[in-house]
């Protein structure tokens, strides 16, 4: 593995990276902190690369106190091989050659594998208690519009691209079939598209069944997923049903990074099926 500075080409590559580390949270856009990451200490940006892959990166940082380490990620295929521990102490020689005399790093607290990464690299839980405060609130706004007849086939083109990653990793992409689907099934009543600064980004199907509502579909296309769109989307998704007293349905295709998203926000796995699991969300009633 070669270590080296970020380049703005690495973005894609290393965004994907740490969507599939499990590191993104809605509150923090992962391209905002790259932005912002090249305007301070660019050059303690890390990123390692076996042949042309990004697999690993660290973004280091010295604040002439102390120095700190985020996003240390490394891709799931390439672990067990020293490629964390080589990042790490790049980034300890790196700090120390700016005299820096300490680097504090934060895990979160039910992290018991990094944890143990961190202490045998030396590391220590310090007695501490970390707080923070947002000045920037990265999340986008997001508005749910009402659809008309006609966007029918505008939103089945969205599906397909949303889709496309997952469904060929399990060998069943086929666009033709995944717009049929789509258009045999679309109804505007219960359809609203995702509206961010004027501009369609996806969109959103409850529908009901029996007593309760299903998340029939949710996609945001590829170029603002990761973002918290579609987190701002459930949001408002969620008040309503609350309101409604409605529990929540809602099935994500095995092997697909919504699995991990839909739990991370509240549904709960209730079964199995062929190619899809499937999740509940009761309403908080406090708010119904």
């Amino acid at each position: 593995m070669i270590i080296r500075p970020f380049e703005s080409g690495d973005e894609p590559a290393v965004v994907a990276l740490w969507q599939a580390c499990g590191l993104t949270r809605p509150w923090n856009n992962p391209h905002a902190d790259i932005a912002r990451k090249c305007t301070t200490q660019a050059e303690l940006f890390l990123v390692g690369v076996v042949g042309h892959a990004v697999v690993a990166t660290a973004m280091v940082g010295y604040d002439g106190h102390r120095g700190w380490v985020n996003y240390l990620a490394v891709a799931p295929d390439a672990r067990r091989q020293a490629f964390g521990r080589s990042l790490m102490e790049e980034a300890e020689r790196l700090l120390l050659a700016r005299g820096c005399p300490k680097l504090n790093l934060q895990v979160r607290a039910d992290n018991a594998d990094v944890i143990a990464f961190y202490q045998q690299l030396g590391y220590s839980q310090d007695d501490v208690v970390s707080l923070g405060k947002r000045l920037i609130d990265d999340l986008p706004t997001v508005l749910l519009r009402d659809v008309r007849d006609d966007v029918g086939q505008a939103l089945a083109d969205l599906r397909v691209l949303a889709m496309r990653p997952s469904l060929e990793a399990i060998g069943r992409f086929d666009p033709d079939r995944a717009r049929a689907r789509f258009l045999d099934g679309f109804d505007p009543i219960y359809t609203r598209e995702v509206v961010s600064d004027g501009e369609r980004v996806g969109f959103v199907v409850t529908r009901p069944v029996n007593d309760d509502w299903l998340l029939d579909h949710l996609y945001i296309t590829p170029a603002k997923q990761g973002r918290g769109y579609g987190s701002q989307v459930l949001k408002q998704v969620f008040a309503q049903a609350d309101r409604e007293n409605k529990v929540l349905r809602v099935s994500a295709l095995k092997g697909s990074q919504s699995n991990a998203f839909y739990v991370r926000h509240g549904f709960q796995w209730v079964s199995s099926e062929e190619w899809d699991h499937c999740y509940v969300r009761q309403p908080n009633r406090a708010l119904s």
